[in-house]
């Protein structure tokens, strides 16, 4: 009897109805008996099936003992003389042929293929039981059975079964041929594109962008893989940029590897053996992994790249991982890899070792492993290491080949989702990770022209025109579903009710339902049972964040093998030119969906048409979280009446009718409005502008005028924008009749747009939208960071009317846009409150062409601009010449030098604020300035010239107009104590204090101090930060200090050593400031105590104090809390407290009379402990700052707990960078109405805890305009 070593279990759905099975059930039904031993012969069983010595327990163990046979042949046969046999999962498909031969002959002739004279009695064979009288009983022959299978499984024209005295292979045969048969295999799949058919072999591959910009991708791992979110619109959607070539992948692997590597030789060797060989590629489901695998393999069998001897291309989800019991699994890893990549192979043990051997020491083993999120394993643990010469699960090759213990010199490259990828154990993570961020614009159109020919300027047109189709072409399959059925509309004419992505798929659907094979393969009620079964399915994955579905998530949706094989995973030929295939459901032991795009809309349609009200109602808080965003999407399309009629031919009988449409339509526009009071007030851009995608997705009046009818005054828009977004914002903008302001940009937030495509568009629709509607006034204009092309420009230009600040720094502003902009704003009736662009093309002639409309604008702010002498000199007599001061002039970052300032020194007596930093403004520069500010006839409100080198020089010339100055602000302009002396004395002789004096990062020594002693008296702000100062200038100021007859607002000396023994000497003079900062000052405890010495003793005012970064610890934090009375606004950022200090500090609040203004105590790590500690005494303090103190959930509850408590609202909470989850932002929403603004970003707060955070919001009248962070989770 042959020795069977190796066997995997195959899928269950294939054991009982298996060839081997069916024969026995056969010969059972014909009175048939089949002797267990016999089958024996083909593997070894159990004891207790063999060897079964009751008669009537022999057909139950010949059934048990065939389910458990098919399972090991139809992987490997092994003759008696051990020569073994590979065969992958694939050949399951000879074994579905073969069951129909079996049935049909042993239905047809029990005795075919078991003929007469190849039966025997019972009687003669050996350890059988008698049976009862007068009945014979017959078994078949064992070698009949072995030539039926392996003629029926194997009937390649191979001996696979040797007999006799067969010898071992020639390894010098072997190898070629595994080599071989690897290479072949490998090329197979790389030249199947899954979607193009027959054009595939003329269509020349267009580029997928790469990156190793992983910031996207790591941002929300547990969202991520869900495509077409908002944040990957915001990072691919208009111009995806990669920054690595697919050829170079390996070497910056290895490049990374070499500078991340340890230095000690051994340890620097293994890191570069296991990190320098293995890529990682993550990206969104659809978005081109495989593709690129396949493109990858591809080259490397072309030898474009990488050397190779054998590779290895495997899909992980053809891999077979339930083989845990041990005589069923992989003999070796050798076995596990063969049989994966879907090869065959014969071979002995000995030829195993050989090859294994080989396959160690040999560096051009390429192993390419696509889509290791399907696997079915725990990649967040840590597998033993294996031997490669022993029997294993495939689970633990698999983590052996990644961690470099198996094949450690193999080149790996691996696929997978960010989220799994996120969450695998670090031993199996590559260091080298890269993002396939899709198709840019450019191999969109491309593919366009190749897929469509003739129509491609007319699909594209289309595309223009509907931007949230556009939208979705970045991923490769969307973008080829998305082209063939605008094409196929627009040949039928029927392109009118193609406006949303749900009606592309819905029409895609609907060509798949009308297809010749759907239509008589597949008997109607089949056809809508398998799309109900589907969309049920899609329903409970998605329920239960499950993409791989088994046997049994497939029974319980009542869907059986046969319209698997015969519908769901077949590929369909939409046209008879056979130019395009589509394939929804997809798998061979494990099935998924072929796209995440088809899961998601088979939920929707589950939940719009067959869901009922109540478990729909239930359903709706999850409609805004993230992780719902394209089903949301989805559900509102669906809603569409043209839409819901193709979706009603693919999965409604006639007369049958969805589950309350009207109502649940209903809910929807009721959701979609509950939502944006919140939205608006929380001023979440991306937020709206999701509701107004719903809006425009479902094309429905109703919604859209409620939406209109509920906008706010002012329209905040602020981020980045997408065309799609252009749309969605100017489809609600065109409905309404009621006045409104928007604000494009607002304080220091702007509007982004990456592309010139995407800023044109918005122009263009923001300018017919103010034509069509004059009630609508954009106010603010604020656009950063994109490209305007000449057109984008126009329309920008007549937008302007009621512009007030004009903000545009995009990275390709030239003369002509300068010149088209400076007529647009002579016509205008009235100036412009604030201009402020970029622009580096001919800047002469931009800043010739602004000096012509000088009188149009109130402030000018033009930064890192090329503009010559010259052109200074030209704005120079226009602001020369207004009737009315400029209120502002920003020249920061741009090189001005002796000749600008000279030039521009004409125009200052007319300018009210002059902000000249990092100018290149030298000693002679600063002179002009200086003369043309004291010949002023009043003050100006700022003269900032921080970063020049006007040295002391200029710092003599300054002081001679400090009397025509409020604000001076000298930051690192290389002063002295020569220049800072004359500052000081011209400051001493001044009538009215200035308002501020900067003199930071200059080295003041003694003199300069000493000097500024001199002036306090006339400075209500002193910032000296980072000027050397010592301790004993400390001394010197604080006696200054002590003698002022009124406080100083503000005495900044940070980043100064001053030390204990300086703190002491400030505490002397703490009635005369209101404001003290000395972080960074090398204060510890003895410090503090002198500093609360002088606290206590305060009578005429509450001190502010800034004790940042400074060693002050628990013990310093006992010391500060009994001198809280005194202390309005306390800061101890970074300062080393822990739960002890904490509670000293919670001591002390809750002796306070009056609550204290303002906590700050971030980055102290007291953790829950103080955080409880803290809470408890939430009353005595208004702001309360605790960003990044390891507070959890539990200090979280506690918060919200003592927060319910109060009578009066706080003014603010920051408890961002706190690990607090959804535990923690439920406990929180309990209380949102006790606090007036709360920062919770980056708190690892996801769906759970963000719908009970929006629900609270909607439950109560109060301003929500502070919950930051809750929308961006």
């Amino acid at each position: 009897m042959g020795t069977w070593q190796y066997g995997a279990v195959v899928d269950n759905a294939h054991r009982h109805n298996s060839p081997m099975c069916k024969m026995v059930r056969g010969i059972e039904a014909k009175n048939l008996p089949i002797r267990v031993e016999t089958l024996a012969h083909f593997a070894p069983l159990p004891a207790t099936i063999v060897n079964a010595e009751e008669p009537e327990n022999q057909v139950k163990n010949a059934r048990t003992a065939a389910a458990v046979l098919d399972a090991q042949v139809t992987t490997k046969l092994v003759s008696s003389n051990n020569i073994s046999y590979f065969s992958p999962p694939s050949k399951l498909s000879k074994l579905n042929q073969a069951e129909t031969t079996f049935n049909k002959q042993i239905e047809s002739d029990p005795v075919d293929p078991f003929s007469e004279d190849e039966l025997e009695s019972s009687a003669n064979t050996s350890n059988q039981p008698s049976t009862s009288a007068g009945t014979e009983r017959l078994v078949v022959k064992e070698s009949n059975i072995k030539k039926i299978f392996v003629d029926s499984i194997y009937n390649d024209n191979r001996t696979i079964y040797q007999s006799g005295s067969a010898t071992s292979p020639d390894m010098n045969e072997l190898i070629p041929e595994l080599q071989n048969k690897l290479t072949e295999q490998a090329r197979s799949a790389a030249s199947d594109v899954g979607l193009l058919k027959n054009v595939c072999p003329s269509i020349t591959p267009v580029s997928l962008e790469i990156t190793t910009n992983l910031k996207q991708a790591y941002e929300d791992p547990d969202d991520i893989g869900h495509g077409h979110r908002r944040a990957d619109f915001l990072t691919i959607l208009d111009q995806p940029e990669g920054d690595v070539l697919m050829q170079d992948l390996f070497q910056r692997a290895k490049s990374q590897a070499e500078t991340e590597a340890p230095q000690e030789p051994e340890s620097r060797e293994i890191y570069l053996r296991n990190h320098g060989n293995c890529v990682g590629v993550i990206g969104q489901a659809g978005i081109g992994k495989t593709t690129l695998t396949k493109m990858f393999t591809k080259v490397v069998l072309d030898e474009s790249i990488l050397q190779h001897d054998y590779i290895f291309y495997i899909p992980i989800r053809n891999v077979n991982f339930e083989t845990t019991q041990p005589n069923l699994q992989p003999k070796n890893v050798l076995e596990f890899l063969v049989t994966s990549s879907g090869c065959e192979l014969a071979h002995t043990e000995e030829s195993d070792k050989e090859i294994l051997k080989r396959l160690e020491s040999n560096p051009n083993v390429v192993l390419v492993l696509d889509g290791l999120d399907e696997a079915p394993i725990d990649w967040s643990k840590h597998s033993p290491k294996v031997s490669m010469y022993k029997s294993a699960t495939a689970e633990a090759f698999l983590k052996n080949l990644l961690n470099g213990k198996i094949f450690p010199q193999a080149r790996k490259i691996v696929t997978s989702r960010p989220r799994q990828f996120h969450d695998m154990h670090e031993d199996y993570k590559p260091e080298f990770i890269v993002n396939i961020m899709g198709l840019k614009k450019e191999s969109q159109k491309s593919l366009c022209r190749k897929l469509c020919g003739s129509d491609s300027e007319k699909v594209l047109g289309y595309l223009g025109n509907h931007p949230s189709l556009f939208a979705y072409c970045y991923v490769p399959v969307n973008c080829i579903i998305t082209m063939y059925c605008i094409q196929r509309s627009l040949q039928e004419y029927v392109s009118a009710s193609l406006d949303s992505i749900t009606s592309i798929l819905a029409f895609a659907l609907e060509r798949f339902r009308r297809t010749p094979h759907i239509r008589e393969v597949a008997p109607s009620w089949s056809r809508f049972g398998a799309f109900r079964s589907l969309c049920r399915l899609a329903w409970n994955g998605f329920r239960n964040r499950q993409i791989i579905f088994d046997e049994d998530d497939l029974r319980e949706v009542h869907i059986d093998k046969e319209m698997l094989n015969a519908f769901l995973r077949t590929d369909i030929n939409i046209e008879n030119e056979g130019d395009f295939r589509l394939r929804i459901f997809d798998g061979d032991k494990r099935s998924y969906f072929s796209h995440l795009i088809w899961h998601e809309m088979f939920v929707a349609v589950e939940i719009m048409l067959f869901m009922p009200l109540d478990e729909f109602r239930a359903q709706m808080p999850n409609f805004a979280l993230n992780r719902w965003e394209n089903v949301t999407k989805f559900m509102y399309g669906i809603s569409n009446a043209k839409t819901m009629v193709y979706l009603r031919t693919i999965f409604l009988k006639k007369r049958e009718t969805p589950v309350d449409p009207a109502e649940k339509k209903n809910l929807l526009n009721y959701f979609a409005l509950q939502c944006l009071p919140a939205l608006m007030e929380n001023d979440s851009t991306p937020a709206l502008l999701r509701v107004f995608d719903w809006a425009n997705e479902c094309q429905n009046m109703e919604l859209r005028n409620a939406i209109t009818e509920k906008l706010p005054r002012e329209i905040r828009i602020r981020g980045t924008l997408h065309s799609n977004d252009v749309s969605n914002l100017t489809y609600i903008f065109q409905a309404t009749n009621k006045p409104h302001i928007i604000k494009a940009g607002f304080g220091f937030s702007m509007v982004r747009f990456r592309v010139e495509e995407s800023s044109r568009c918005f122009f263009q629709k923001i300018e017919e939208t103010l034509t069509m509607k004059p009630n609508l006034k954009l106010t603010v204009l604020k656009v950063i960071g994109s490209e305007i092309s000449e057109a984008g420009m126009e329309s920008l230009c007549r937008c302007l009317n009621n512009v007030e600040d004009l903000v545009i720094f995009p990275s390709n502003l030239t003369f002509y846009h300068v010149q088209m902009l400076a007529v647009a704003l002579r016509r205008l009736a009235i100036p412009k409150t604030s201009v402020s662009l970029t622009f580096n093309d001919d800047a002469e002639q931009g800043a010739r062409a602004l000096a012509s409309c000088m009188d149009c604008m109130e402030r000018l702010n033009i930064r890192f601009s090329e503009i010559s002498s010259e052109g200074y000199a030209a704005m120079s007599q226009a602001i020369q010449t207004r009737e009315r001061p400029m209120k502002q002039l920003n020249f920061r970052g741009n090189v001005i030098s002796e000749r600008g300032a000279l030039a521009l020194s004409s125009c200052l007596s007319n300018v009210d604020s002059i902000n000249f930093e990092g100018n290149e403004i030298c000693g002679p520069g600063a002179e002009h300035i200086a003369a043309a500010i004291q010949s002023r006839d009043h003050p100006v409100e700022l003269l900032k010239l921080s970063r020049n080198r006007i040295s002391d020089r200029g710092g003599i010339a300054i002081s001679n107009c400090v009397r025509n100055v409020h604000r001076l602000q000298l930051l690192g302009c290389s002063l002295t104590f020569v220049g800072v002396s004359s500052i000081a004395r011209s400051v001493q002789q001044l009538e009215n204090p200035i308002e501020l004096l900067e003199l930071s990062a200059n080295v003041l020594g003694d003199q300069g101090v000493l000097s500024l002693t001199s002036c306090l008296a006339k400075v209500k702000t002193l910032l000296l930060v980072n000027c050397s100062i010592t301790p004993a200038h400390a001394k010197t100021l604080a006696d200054a200090l002590r003698l002022l007859d009124q406080p100083m607002k503000n005495l900044d000396l940070g980043f100064n050593q001053i030390g204990d023994e300086g703190m002491e000497a400030m505490s002397t003079c703490l009635n005369n400031i209101e404001l003290l900062n000395v972080a960074h000052c090398g204060m510890t405890t003895i410090g503090v105590q002198s500093l609360c010495t002088a606290v206590d003793q305060l009578s005429n005012h509450s001190i502010k104090l800034v004790l940042d970064m400074n060693d002050i610890c628990n013990n310093g934090a006992e010391i500060l809390s009994s001198s809280l009375n005194n202390i309005k606004r306390l800061s101890l950022w970074r300062c080393g407290i822990t739960e002890s200090g904490a509670v000293w500090l919670s001591d002390g609040l809750d002796s306070l009379e009056f609550p204290m203004e303002e906590l700050n105590l971030s980055e102290n790590q007291f953790n829950n402990s103080g955080a409880i500690a803290i809470s408890r005494s939430l009353k005595k303090v208004k702001s309360l700052y605790i960003s990044s103190c390891g507070v959890t959930s539990t200090g979280a509850l506690e918060l919200g707990k003592e927060l319910l408590l109060l009578n009066e609202p706080m003014e603010r909470l920051k408890l961002n960078g706190n690990k607090i989850g959804d535990e923690g932002g439920r406990a929180l929403s309990t209380c949102l109405s006790k606090v007036k603004s709360l920062d919770i970003t980056q708190c690892g707060i996801n769906e759970e805890g963000s719908k009970a955070m929006a629900a609270s919001i909607k439950s109560f009248p109060f301003d929500a305009s502070g919950v930051i962070g809750l929308y961006a989770q």
